[in-house]
């Protein structure tokens, strides 16, 4: 206070009593989400998950593993191995459950944007392509020429735009999956003492 001595220390500076520490809680989650990822992504992002733990998780947090849109184990841990391990069981989706199989089928598609710029009817970007509904279908007429001779561009043209607007759909189906599983998320732990973090 104002009116108190102020005790000297070594050196003459006045020696302040240290604050107590305050260990605030950390809750971690680590989320997975299997509807976005490739197998080489998977793989990266569970070494990498791996060593945060190792390096980053410390005495007095608490955290758990969300594999699509399931908690590993069923229960938050403060037990860093107990995670390692739920970490390390970690399998990817099988490509057959991804929209990558649709896109390597015939009429291709680069990625999903592709698609969706052909349904907006979007122009171009590469010569010689009036827009993105042409390039698809003129890189679909070199892979398959027989069925754009048989068929004609007009129908290549038409399954071309029925196969992205699935596409389209199917992304916009899995992103809402997403951002219900990180709401849902931050939903309960809203109930938990301390930080909250989320590691998509």
């Amino acid at each position: 206070g104002p009116n108190e001595p102020v005790t000297s220390g070594a050196g003459g500076q006045a020696a302040l009593p240290s604050p107590p520490a305050q260990q605030v809680q950390r809750v971690l989650i680590l989320l997975f989400d299997q509807a976005h990822i490739q197998p080489g992504g998977f793989d990266r992002a569970r070494k990498a998950s791996l060593a945060f733990l190792k390096k980053d998780f410390r005495p007095g947090d608490v955290g758990g593993v969300v594999n699509g849109g399931t908690m590993v184990n069923q229960r938050l841990t403060s037990v860093r191995e107990e995670l390692e391990k739920a970490v390390a069981s970690l399998e990817p989706a099988p490509a057959t459950s991804t929209v990558t199989r649709e896109l390597r089928q015939w009429p291709r598609f680069v990625d999903t944007y592709e698609a969706y710029r052909v349904t907006r009817n979007e122009p171009a970007n590469e010569p010689g392509a009036k827009s993105v509904l042409d390039q698809v279908v003129q890189r679909a007429c070199v892979e398959r020429p027989g069925d754009c001779e048989r068929g004609g561009i007009t129908m290549v043209e038409a399954e071309t735009q029925s196969k992205a607007t699935l596409l389209v759909n199917q992304a916009r189906q899995l992103g809402k999956q997403t951002i219900d599983t990180v709401s849902g998320l931050a939903n309960g732990l809203a109930r938990l003492p301390g930080r909250k973090t989320i590691i998509l």
